[in-house]
């Protein structure tokens, strides 16, 4: 099943420098301007391959940047269901 994650734009972990502290209702929360969603069509030991919808195309990126990038944005994802 696809899988949408929420991803840097540059596929690379977010550095503090370009992240801001917003203050809600909630509490206060961590943003960036560097957000970009794609969907995760599979990986395998090396890579993680995904569609990326600004580009129209089926790419890949190591598996672990992939990872560490994903992880910066707090991991989120969510799977597809029809």
């Amino acid at each position: 099943k696809p899988v949408l994650v929420i991803t840097p734009n540059r596929y690379q972990e977010v550095q503090d420098h370009s992240k801001e502290i917003w203050k809600t209702p909630s509490g206060f929360m961590e943003v960036t301007y560097q957000e970009h969603s794609v969907v995760v069509m599979g990986f395998d030991q090396t890579s993680v391959y995904y569609s990326d919808p600004s580009t129209g195309r089926i790419d890949s990126k190591p598996k672990d940047a992939f990872q560490n990038g994903w992880e910066s944005m707090g991991g989120q994802s969510m799977i597809v269901v029809d």
